[in-house]
Protein backbone atom coordinates (compact mmCIF):
# COMPACT_ATOMS: atom_id res chain seq x y z
CA UNK A 1 0.00 0.00 0.00
CA UNK A 2 1.27 3.62 -1.11
CA UNK A 3 1.43 6.55 1.15
CA UNK A 4 -0.16 9.97 -0.87
CA UNK A 5 1.77 12.80 0.48
CA UNK A 6 -0.47 15.48 0.79
CA UNK A 7 1.70 18.34 -0.52
CA UNK A 8 2.54 16.48 -4.24
CA UNK A 9 -0.33 13.51 -5.20
CA UNK A 10 2.49 12.03 -7.68
CA UNK A 11 4.97 10.75 -5.06
CA UNK A 12 4.47 7.92 -3.41
CA UNK A 13 6.45 5.95 -0.34
CA UNK A 14 5.98 2.44 -1.09
CA UNK A 15 8.29 1.24 1.19
CA UNK A 16 7.80 0.81 4.84
CA UNK A 17 9.74 3.69 6.91
CA UNK A 18 11.87 2.25 9.77
CA UNK A 19 13.95 -0.15 11.00
CA UNK A 20 12.95 -4.16 11.31
CA UNK A 21 14.36 -6.58 14.08
CA UNK A 22 16.94 -9.16 12.54
CA UNK A 23 18.29 -10.27 15.22
CA UNK A 24 18.19 -10.80 19.16
CA UNK A 25 21.17 -12.68 20.82
CA UNK A 26 21.47 -13.37 24.99
CA UNK A 27 24.57 -12.25 25.73
CA UNK A 28 25.34 -14.79 28.50
CA UNK A 29 27.77 -16.89 30.73
CA UNK A 30 28.31 -19.49 28.43
CA UNK A 31 31.48 -18.69 27.61
CA UNK A 32 31.42 -16.87 24.13
CA UNK A 33 33.56 -14.19 23.37
CA UNK A 34 31.97 -13.38 20.05
CA UNK A 35 28.68 -12.66 18.71
CA UNK A 36 27.78 -12.82 14.74
CA UNK A 37 25.11 -11.97 12.90
CA UNK A 38 24.67 -12.78 9.51
CA UNK A 39 21.96 -12.27 7.03
CA UNK A 40 21.47 -8.12 6.87
CA UNK A 41 19.43 -7.79 3.25
CA UNK A 42 21.86 -6.41 0.72
CA UNK A 43 19.77 -2.94 0.32
CA UNK A 44 20.55 -2.31 4.31
CA UNK A 45 21.05 1.48 4.26
CA UNK A 46 21.31 1.45 8.09
CA UNK A 47 22.23 -0.80 10.52
CA UNK A 48 21.68 -0.86 14.29
CA UNK A 49 23.29 -2.90 16.98
CA UNK A 50 21.83 -2.33 20.56
CA UNK A 51 23.43 -3.57 23.58
CA UNK A 52 22.16 -3.79 27.06
CA UNK A 53 23.99 -4.77 30.27
CA UNK A 54 26.67 -5.51 28.03
CA UNK A 55 29.60 -7.02 30.85
CA UNK A 56 32.74 -9.54 30.51
CA UNK A 57 32.72 -11.76 33.14
CA UNK A 58 36.48 -10.87 33.86
CA UNK A 59 39.12 -7.74 32.97
CA UNK A 60 40.48 -8.00 29.63
CA UNK A 61 41.70 -5.52 27.05
CA UNK A 62 39.64 -4.89 24.21
CA UNK A 63 35.93 -5.03 25.77
CA UNK A 64 34.41 -4.13 22.59
CA UNK A 65 34.96 -4.39 19.29
CA UNK A 66 33.36 -4.86 15.94
CA UNK A 67 34.08 -6.26 12.56
CA UNK A 68 31.76 -5.95 9.30
CA UNK A 69 31.86 -7.99 6.58
CA UNK A 70 30.08 -9.58 3.26
CA UNK A 71 30.66 -13.22 2.68
CA UNK A 72 33.25 -13.09 5.42
CA UNK A 73 34.20 -10.93 7.83
CA UNK A 74 36.64 -8.01 6.79
CA UNK A 75 40.06 -8.66 9.00
CA UNK A 76 41.87 -6.20 6.53
CA UNK A 77 43.30 -2.60 8.11
CA UNK A 78 40.07 -1.94 6.89
CA UNK A 79 38.90 0.27 9.74
CA UNK A 80 38.95 3.71 10.90
CA UNK A 81 37.77 5.21 14.32
CA UNK A 82 38.51 8.00 17.25
CA UNK A 83 37.23 6.79 20.53
CA UNK A 84 36.95 8.67 24.26
CA UNK A 85 35.96 7.52 27.72
CA UNK A 86 34.45 11.39 28.37
CA UNK A 87 38.03 11.22 31.30
CA UNK A 88 40.52 12.32 28.74
CA UNK A 89 41.16 9.43 27.47
CA UNK A 90 41.32 9.39 23.46
CA UNK A 91 43.07 7.05 21.12
CA UNK A 92 42.52 6.78 17.62
CA UNK A 93 43.42 4.70 14.41
CA UNK A 94 43.36 4.89 10.17
CA UNK A 95 43.73 1.30 9.43
CA UNK A 96 43.20 -1.07 11.81
CA UNK A 97 41.77 -4.68 11.74
CA UNK A 98 38.75 -4.13 13.91
CA UNK A 99 36.75 -1.06 14.59
CA UNK A 100 37.30 -0.23 18.62
CA UNK A 101 34.18 0.80 20.86
CA UNK A 102 35.78 1.03 24.25
CA UNK A 103 39.23 2.64 24.83
CA UNK A 104 41.92 0.42 26.48
CA UNK A 105 42.28 2.21 29.20
CA UNK A 106 38.93 0.49 30.49
CA UNK A 107 39.26 -3.18 30.97
CA UNK A 108 37.46 -4.46 34.16
CA UNK A 109 34.57 -6.65 34.75
CA UNK A 110 32.80 -3.86 36.60
CA UNK A 111 32.11 -2.38 33.07
CA UNK A 112 28.12 -2.33 32.50
CA UNK A 113 27.39 -0.84 29.26
CA UNK A 114 23.96 -0.07 27.57
CA UNK A 115 23.99 1.63 24.30
CA UNK A 116 24.65 1.40 20.63
CA UNK A 117 26.15 1.15 17.30
CA UNK A 118 25.05 2.61 14.09
CA UNK A 119 26.33 1.67 10.78
CA UNK A 120 25.26 4.15 7.80
CA UNK A 121 26.04 3.12 4.17
CA UNK A 122 28.03 5.87 2.61
CA UNK A 123 29.36 3.44 -0.30
CA UNK A 124 30.34 4.45 -4.10
CA UNK A 125 32.32 2.51 -6.70
CA UNK A 126 34.76 5.20 -6.97
CA UNK A 127 37.23 3.45 -4.45
CA UNK A 128 37.24 3.01 -0.58
CA UNK A 129 39.22 6.37 0.11
CA UNK A 130 36.02 8.19 -0.07
CA UNK A 131 34.26 5.17 0.69
CA UNK A 132 32.15 2.95 3.20
CA UNK A 133 29.65 2.50 6.05
CA UNK A 134 30.05 5.64 8.66
CA UNK A 135 30.25 4.00 12.66
CA UNK A 136 29.09 6.07 15.45
CA UNK A 137 29.50 3.73 18.58
CA UNK A 138 28.13 5.29 22.18
CA UNK A 139 27.53 3.67 25.46
CA UNK A 140 27.36 4.51 28.89
CA UNK A 141 28.53 2.81 32.07
CA UNK A 142 25.37 2.10 33.87
CA UNK A 143 27.70 1.28 37.57
CA UNK A 144 30.65 3.48 36.55
CA UNK A 145 28.85 6.75 35.73
CA UNK A 146 31.20 6.71 32.50
CA UNK A 147 30.00 7.23 29.20
CA UNK A 148 32.16 6.39 26.29
CA UNK A 149 32.18 7.15 22.20
CA UNK A 150 34.10 6.26 19.43
CA UNK A 151 33.39 7.21 15.38
CA UNK A 152 34.93 6.41 12.41
CA UNK A 153 33.79 3.76 9.25
CA UNK A 154 34.54 0.30 7.68
CA UNK A 155 36.43 1.17 3.98
CA UNK A 156 34.60 -1.10 1.31
CA UNK A 157 32.59 -0.03 -1.81
CA UNK A 158 29.57 -2.50 -1.31
CA UNK A 159 27.45 -4.46 0.92
CA UNK A 160 27.54 -5.53 4.30
CA UNK A 161 25.80 -8.83 4.97
CA UNK A 162 26.94 -9.64 8.34
CA UNK A 163 28.71 -7.87 11.64
CA UNK A 164 30.46 -9.49 15.00
CA UNK A 165 30.91 -7.97 18.34
CA UNK A 166 33.52 -9.34 20.71
CA UNK A 167 35.99 -8.80 22.97
CA UNK A 168 39.90 -8.67 22.37
CA UNK A 169 40.37 -11.06 25.41
CA UNK A 170 38.33 -13.97 24.67
CA UNK A 171 36.73 -13.76 27.98
CA UNK A 172 33.13 -14.64 28.27
CA UNK A 173 30.31 -11.98 28.93
CA UNK A 174 27.89 -11.83 32.66
CA UNK A 175 24.53 -13.38 32.18
CA UNK A 176 21.90 -10.75 31.36
CA UNK A 177 23.15 -8.91 28.66
CA UNK A 178 21.55 -8.89 25.32
CA UNK A 179 22.07 -7.65 21.63
CA UNK A 180 19.50 -6.70 19.41
CA UNK A 181 20.18 -5.95 15.48
CA UNK A 182 18.19 -4.14 13.54
CA UNK A 183 18.25 -2.64 9.63
CA UNK A 184 16.66 0.33 7.76
CA UNK A 185 16.56 -0.74 3.82
CA UNK A 186 16.10 1.19 0.96
CA UNK A 187 16.98 1.94 -2.95
CA UNK A 188 19.63 4.60 -3.00
CA UNK A 189 22.06 2.31 -3.65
Amino acid sequence: MAINWSNDSTVNQVRPAGHKRLAMVDIDGSGASTHTVTGIPSDATEVNIHLINYSQSANSTGIMRLRCGNGSLDTGSNYSWGCDDGDGNSQGSNGSDYFRCITTHHNGASHVLTGGINLVRATHSEGIAYSGWIIKALFGDVVNNMVFMSFGRWHTIGVMDRIQVYNAGGVGYDSGGRMIVTVATGSAY
